[in-house]
């Protein structure tokens, strides 16, 4: 093969990597999801990238706390943005509520919930791990009974929050260590301009 034939070749393996990569990028970049709640004097919106607004965890076996927090894996947590929008209220109050999905296939009360939040480009504890805990009725911030409110918050001007929801089984003696189970928990944020 010529000079020619080779620099030919080596352009056209060039332009389809290029391409290649390009439509990696497009298929994989997903639109972040918007979940909205207009509020009188302000609004409180959810983002996030996944296909819904849940935690899906899959083959879950018991962990310990340490295990569950410091694990890094990008399939065993779930992250999204709490936006506080304030036009005509002094301050906007929230709460981020979970629920266990019917999807799951361990009692709820067994599950262990991490919430944290990115400050300074690092995640950082917001509250230690604890269980599942549902509420018996619904929050005067609009969180359903039966969820679990695993976080309040309170902004005086519209920012936004980026959140990390991790989640796992507790060690106990009822669970058979012989299966794999199914966690899902819904996220979702309620709140109340004051």
């Amino acid at each position: 093969m010529n000079k020619k034939g080779i620099n030919i070749s080596l352009i056209i393996s060039l332009v389809i990597i290029v391409l290649f990569i390009v439509l990696i990028i497009i298929y994989f970049k997903q639109p972040p999801k918007v979940e909205k709640q207009q509020l009188e004097g302000g609004s409180v919106i959810l983002t996030y990238v996944d296909d819904s607004s849940k935690l899906v965890l899959e083959d879950v076996v018991p962990k310990s706390d340490e295990e569950g927090i410091s694990n890094i894996a990008a399939d065993q947590y779930f992250d999204f943005t709490v936006t506080t929008d304030i036009v005509d209220a002094n301050e906007l109050d929230y709460e981020l509520g979970v629920i266990c999905d019917k999807e799951t296939t361990i009692n709820c009360e067994l599950i262990k919930v991490y919430l944290e939040e990115m400050i300074d480009g690092s995640y950082v504890k917001v509250s230690d791990p604890a269980l599942f805990k549902p509420i018996g009725k619904k929050t005067e911030l609009g969180t359903k009974s039966g969820s679990m409110v695993i976080y309040k918050g309170k902004d005086k001007k519209s920012t936004y929050h980026n959140y990390r929801l991790r989640a796992w089984i507790n060690p106990d003696p009822s669970i058979d260590v012989n299966n794999t189970y199914k966690i899902v928990l819904n996220v979702d944020v309620y709140g109340k301009a004051k």
